[in-house]
């Protein structure tokens, strides 16, 4: 992947990157969310549909019967959480230690 990050979060020697542009429509039409966990050199993304179909239930949206997946604007990285802000105003919560996903709300 030779796109240049937009953002990009280290932790335990892992880094979690950020793409916007045109790297994010072709992880996009690949499945993927615009984010990418790099591990040395090896490479994993978090699909779409293995966000959308996670139980989590969206605080502030019970009604929705799965979990947001548009693009990702920001990241951030607090408390052991990595935080992913969507340009739609949802923010979606994970476990630093096994990238599971704890929480989605919608903070508009």
């Amino acid at each position: 992947m030779s796109a240049k990050p937009k953002a990009s979060v280290p932790f335990k020697g892992k880094t979690l990157c950020l793409y916007l542009g045109e790297m994010s429509r072709q992880l996009r039409e690949s499945g993927l969310l615009n984010i990418i966990l790099w591990d040395s050199d090896r490479a994993s993304g978090l699909g779409v549909t293995e966000l959308e179909s996670s139980p989590v239930t969206v605080k502030f949206q019970e009604q929705m019967t799965k979990l947001n997946s548009s693009e990702i604007v920001s990241l951030s990285l607090d408390d052991g959480r990595i935080y992913l802000q969507h340009w739609d105003g949802f923010r979606t919560e994970m476990d630093i230690r096994n990238m599971d996903i704890v929480s989605q709300k919608f903070t508009k």
